[in-house]
């Protein structure tokens, strides 16, 4: 019995050594497996997808070409849409007045100088009237001024010509549509006068030559031609003189009249709310009637936005009235943060991309207008604008958005679109085309930069991969698996 045991016991124990023997003689040796598995690549994760021209077709399968470039790595931060401060404008009430009538509303389109309301207002009444009375003021100063500035040039040419010792008759035919006043009969009558005086004593200075008159009487004529010479010479003084100083205060009444106009339209101005330019275009005062009606007229081209108040309603100055803008171009505004502010790497000009839930998957381009130097006390941000066009006005202020800023470049690396991975068991993977089908390749995924993937491994140049129906290619794979 005992050796029955015993010979069974050492049967059992030589087919246990036997065996151990035979699985060490069989199991590869690991190096060997890991050689081999560098020298294949990486394993297809699946079984070859297999579609005819016609399928491939109405699935949309579209193909790339796998090649080495550079990925510009691009940061997503936050942000919003907002209006272009150079495309906006918060139009308000100039003064305290009554709304007569509201024109427009939300959506409507305007143009330039068009009319959006109209605002009773006394105080742009009182304005109004004084712009007026200051004008009629300066016009008449203007007009004294050109008469004295006219007559004193005609008188000093008057002057001239006498000195010239030219005859009366002369005289009155240069002069005839001259511009002289009461000066021009005194002057003539002078120079007359003068002349009369001066023939009598030079015809009495030949004949008390003679004899035939007494020397008094020729002295008497010849003192009476020096007081004729010498009253023209003190009317022509007189005039000269006078027409000077005429000419001088003219001009002092002009300018003061044309400073005092000058403080009216500033004072309207200022009531309106614009610049003396702005307002002789938009508040042309043609209405000599009714001048406390003001109409409010839009600034630029655009779209109502937004209106605060209705017809009949008081309001007082600087009441803010209606929102303007141009949305053909808005503003992006990203908030970049603390750690984000030495990693951007971009300036004015260069191109960001935004999206919106507004656009779904578009990706829309975008230029750089300025990033900020001031940090927000509340968020600890500094902002980010960015110019984008808004020509389909798909886009309106508020709307969240969000920014994709470069923050730096990965050089010579594998990038693909990000639409040719598919997850297959866990496994990010792409469809290789090949010359029987399309075969699922697992890849080592790298840093993603929108919708650019860098693949550090499992791809080569030069390999077509599907890029457009690769969620068409897994489920024809997932159903005949199932077959």
């Amino acid at each position: 019995m005992n050796i029955q045991v015993f010979v069974r016991a050492s049967c059992a124990v030589s087919g246990i050594v036997l065996l151990v023997w035979a699985v060490g003689q069989i199991r590869p040796d690991p190096a060997e497996v890991q050689s081999t598995l560098n020298d294949s690549g990486p394993a297809p994760t699946g079984r070859m997808v297999t579609l005819s021209s016609s399928k491939s077709s109405v699935a949309g399968i579209q193909l790339a070409v796998v090649r080495r470039g550079d990925l510009l790595i691009a940061r997503t931060l936050p942000a919003r849409i907002t209006y272009d401060d150079s495309r906006h404008v918060s139009v308000r009430a100039a003064t305290d007045g009554v709304l007569e009538r509201v024109l427009v509303k939300p959506g409507d389109v305007v143009v330039s100088g068009q009319t959006i309301a109209v605002l009773r207002s006394p105080d742009i009444g009182n304005a109004r009237s004084e712009v007026m009375t200051r004008t009629a003021a300066l016009e008449l100063a203007e007009s004294e001024r050109v008469w004295w500035s006219t007559l004193c040039e005609n008188v000093k040419r008057l002057v001239d010509a006498i000195a010239s010792n030219t005859p009366v008759d002369t005289i009155e035919i240069q002069f005839r549509n001259a511009t002289l006043g009461e000066y021009r009969g005194k002057i003539l009558a002078g120079y007359s006068k003068s002349l009369l005086a001066s023939r009598l004593s030079a015809s009495v200075g030949e004949i008390g030559q003679t004899g035939a008159v007494s020397g008094r009487i020729v002295q008497q004529r010849q003192s009476q031609q020096h007081q004729a010479l010498a009253e023209l010479n003190a009317l022509m003084e007189q005039a000269l003189f006078e027409t000077g100083q005429h000419r001088k205060q003219s001009r002092a009444e002009a300018k003061t009249a044309e400073r005092d106009l000058m403080v009216a339209k500033q004072l309207l101005s200022t009531l309106l709310g614009m610049t003396e330019g702005s307002a002789s275009k938009l508040d042309p005062s043609g209405n000599t009637t009714d001048l406390a009606r003001l109409e409010i007229r839009s600034p630029f081209s655009g779209t109502v936005e937004r209106r605060t108040h209705s017809a009949t309603e008081r309001v007082v100055g600087g009441t803010e009235l209606f929102v303007i803008a141009d949305t053909s171009e808005l503003w992006v505004e990203a908030d970049v943060r603390g750690r984000d502010w030495n990693a951007l790497q971009v300036s004015d000009g260069d191109s960001v991309i935004v999206t919106t839930p507004a656009t779904l998957t578009q990706r829309l381009d975008a230029k750089v207008y300025f990033v900020g130097r001031e940090v927000d006390s509340l968020s600890g941000a500094i902002p980010l604008v960015a110019r984008i066009a808004n020509p389909n006005k798909i886009l309106r202020p508020g709307l969240f958005a969000r920014m994709e800023v470069p923050v730096g470049t990965l050089r010579d690396v594998i990038v693909i679109h990000d639409s040719a991975i598919v997850d297959l068991d866990g496994q990010d993977s792409v469809f290789v085309k090949s010359e029987n089908g399309y075969e699922p390749t697992a890849v080592q995924v790298g840093i993603r930069s929108g919708d650019r993937v860098e693949i550090r491994s499992g791809l080569h140049e030069g390999q077509s991969i599907v890029v457009d129906g690769a969620f068409v290619l897994k489920s024809e794979m997932l159903l005949e698996g199932e077959q």
